[in-house]
């Protein structure tokens, strides 16, 4: 029999892969982080390790194989990764430079496990002893490739950008939180009319009009916020006379503090064609007014997470909000409807397009939901303002970007209704449990089940009790680790077997061996479970005991006047059920007089992520000790209440818990 430490930080990982180590016979210690596993391995060094690889805490897989193979201790303990992450070509190289053989890949049926274990625990025990070079090389030539990886596919996205930057129809500029440009491309300089050199540094702020250059230098040098900002400009071209320019600013990093990319169109055409052009002594002051507007609107727009739109009768355009074109990641603010509805639900769609018929129609304000996809992909959630003018007039409203109060809509939903599952399956996991308990002359019990609080699963674990038709009483918990089917589901005809075996024959032994073909003829290797049963004989004083991978039942022996209650591990490890089709479950027969008391319980007693297993069944013996001596005379309740104060305070456990006290009386 060889001792293997099994490290992972999913408890029903820990249960399934006990489960199989025991019925080969060896021993388990468990761990739930790379810390503990390394104190317990320093401790008592195991026969073999089988460590998952990403965990919480200091220490990963990785980390854990590198320490072990560093300490004299544990160089030749054989290691085993058990991993969902990776794959075994992936993860092949960095676990042969940790010095482990072996790895198990997540979900591994039992008879993959059992192979595996077999194999690591019949390895030589002289490998090398593990430097920590091999590692770091390994990874510094996985890091150096991926780097190749990364550099290449930058200059090619560089190249591609550049071409588009090169050849659009706008201006661009990229500047530092300075002002200075560092780059220009060719339309900025055909806009200028200047060559591209005099345009870098602050050259692309020089020919605007001094009002406007100073307060473009400003917003720029003192930050310009994440989602942007759009002004309206002056300028003066050499030999062409005023020029009005759009000019939209957007940080390239999250900080505000930063480099920026200035997109420069020309707009004087379009400004010149306007019926009742004003003269130049009202320009300034239309502009300035204009503009402030334009800052005030953009600024609720980034608070509101919105932007407006407008419907163009005439042309049959969509025009967007320079904020509203970035929500949906368009590179332009002006599309057709049908551009506009392919990013569309198609019920959202038809939905839109009739309320716009609609508003226009009837001359009232209309709103309605519309979700729209991004050039990303990613879906996003509209309520729509809708408000027509004049029949020539542009149909116009704001879009309120919704999507994060609807996605904590959809996670409030989606958590409600899975505690709603939870408590439904947790009162039927109950309805299932006896709801009363036999009466036996010279015995008496008590059982309690607790659930963790606000935990959205169900465990599979259950107790029972019955009187022995002849004689005595007959007292199981167990657990069901299922794959593939719910725990509760298998639990129920599980629990219904054991109690229709008992009243046929109260041996415990037997009662296992029938409920594992049982399990196995039922289940077909989808389900497993583990199970402590006991017969007590009052009149005879006399305790039978039987396991099946699980959790060793605990019997205290009362103490004299000056001395502290024994507390003893009772019965023989046989394998977990539904595991093995034709196992042997050995029965071991022990006095229990009156005084004495019986702890059957099943391992979220004492699983924690804080500490091991093993820690915790010793804080259940003291535990144990101690509310025997309290409870002195006591029911069976009164020293059940006393356990589960000790062992399951206030805060929430890590999984759910099964326990039951026998007495002699």
């Amino acid at each position: 029999m060889a001792t293997v430490l099994v490290v992972d930080d999913d408890a029903t990982n820990r249960t399934y892969l006990r489960t199989l180590l025991v019925h080969r016979g060896h021993k388990v210690r468990e761990a739930a982080d790379g810390g503990t596993a390394v104190r317990l391995a320093e401790t008592d060094p195991p026969d073999a390790v089988i460590t998952d690889i990403i965990m919480p805490g200091d220490l990963d897989g990785y980390e854990l194989a590198r320490l072990l193979r560093s300490s004299p201790a544990t160089r030749h303990v054989p290691i085993a990764f058990s991993t969902a992450h990776y794959d075994e070509q992936e993860i092949e190289t960095l676990a042969r430079a940790c010095g482990v053989r072996d790895v198990i890949v997540k979900p591994a049926r039992p008879a993959v496990v059992l192979a595996t274990i077999d194999a690591l625990l019949s390895g030589s025990a002289e490998s090398p002893v593990m430097s920590v070079e091999p590692f770091v090389d390994e990874h510094r030539r996985a890091l150096k490739r991926k780097l190749l990886q990364k550099s290449t596919a930058l200059t090619r996205l560089e190249d591609r950008l550049r071409a588009v930057v090169e050849s659009t129809r706008v201006g661009v500029v990229l500047a530092n939180s300075d002002a200075t440009a560092t780059y220009v491309n060719p339309r900025l300089a055909e806009i200028a009319g200047l060559p591209v050199e005099c345009l870098l540094g602050h050259g692309w702020l020089a020919w605007l009009d001094a009002a406007d250059r100073e307060r473009l230098h400003g917003v720029v040098t003192a930050g310009v916020p994440r989602g942007g900002r759009a002004y309206r400009v002056a300028a003066r071209r050499v030999g062409l006379g005023p020029r009005w320019l759009d000019v939209r600013l957007h940080p390239t990093t999250d900080s505000s503090a930063g480099d920026l990319v200035a997109v420069v169109e020309d707009v004087t055409g379009t400004m010149r064609t306007r019926p009742g052009a004003v003269t130049s002594g009202h320009l300034d002051a239309v502009r300035r007014h204009a503009a402030d507007l334009a800052d005030r609107l953009a600024e609720t727009e980034r608070v509101t997470i919105a932007g407006g739109w407008e419907f163009d009768r005439r042309t049959g355009l969509i025009v967007l909000s320079g904020r509203l074109a970035d929500l949906l990641g368009l590179p332009a603010a002006m599309l057709s409807p049908g551009d506009l509805w392919r990013r569309a639900h198609p019920a959202d769609a038809r939905r839109a397009t009739a309320v716009v018929a609609g508003a226009m129609r009837t001359g009232r304000d209309r709103r309605f939901p519309l979700r729209l996809a991004g050039r990303d992909g990613v879906v996003r959630h509209f309520v729509v303002s809708c408000r027509p003018s004049t029949v020539d007039d542009p149909v116009w409203g704001v879009a309120h970007d919704v999507t994060g109060i609807e996605d904590v809509r959809i996670d409030a939903a989606v958590t409600a209704d899975r505690r709603a599952e939870r408590r439904l399956v947790d009162r039927f996991h109950r309805e299932l449990l006896p709801d009363r308990l036999p009466d036996v002359r010279g015995a008496r019990v008590a059982a309690a089940y607790r659930a963790v609080p606000d935990r959205l699963d169900s465990g599979g674990d259950w107790y029972d009790a019955l009187a022995a038709p002849g004689g005595g009483m007959v007292v199981a918990v167990g657990g069901v680790v299922a794959h593939g089917r719910h725990e509760v589901a298998v639990m129920g005809p599980v629990r219904a077997a054991l109690r229709a075996y008992a009243i046929e024959d109260p041996n415990p032994g037997r009662i296992l061996a029938r409920l594992n073909r049982f399990m196995t003829a039922t289940f077909r290797d989808t389900a497993h479970a583990t199970a402590a049963v006991v017969h007590f004989d009052p009149d005879a004083g006399l305790l039978r005991v039987a396991s099946a991978g699980h959790l060793a039942p605990l019997l205290v022996l009362p103490g004299g006047p000056d001395n502290d209650p024994d507390v003893i591990p009772t019965g023989w490890p046989g394998p977990a059920l539904g595991v093995t089709p034709v196992p042997k479950y050995p029965v071991e027969e022990l006095p229990m007089r009156p005084g004495a008391a019986l702890c059957l319980y099943t391992d979220g007693l004492v699983d924690r992520r804080d500490d091991g297993v093993g820690t915790e069944i010793r804080r259940l013996l003291h535990v144990l000790a101690r509310s025997h001596r309290e409870a002195g005379t006591a029911s069976a309740r009164d020293l059940l209440d006393l356990v589960l104060a000790g062992m399951l305070p206030a805060d929430p456990t890590d999984d759910d818990a099964c326990v039951a006290i026998l007495t002699s009386v």
